[in-house]
């Protein structure tokens, strides 16, 4: 029985280890980075050649400093 309880304790420290935020989202940089608002109120952090998101979209953020497909062409040439 020993053995149970024990096993059952280890369960209860592994369930919590899930449930507990493993590291903090740092914020977008919509200048590397997709950055289309998505439904839970935070932005997609791919990068600008994110194949989830059309270039609509990604031309639609708002905040960079160049036209989106500027800092496109740039991120595609340091690949």
């Amino acid at each position: 029985m020993a053995s149970t309880s024990h096993t059952q304790q280890g369960n209860a420290g592994d369930e919590d280890s899930r449930l507990a935020p493993t590291h903090v989202k740092a914020p977008v940089d919509v200048e590397t980075q997709c950055g289309v608002e998505l439904p839970s109120e935070r932005q997609c952090g791919g990068s600008l050649a994110c194949k989830r998101h059309g270039m609509a979209a990604k031309r639609a953020v708002r905040g960079r400093s160049a036209p989106f497909d500027q800092l496109l062409q740039r991120y595609l040439q340091r690949q």
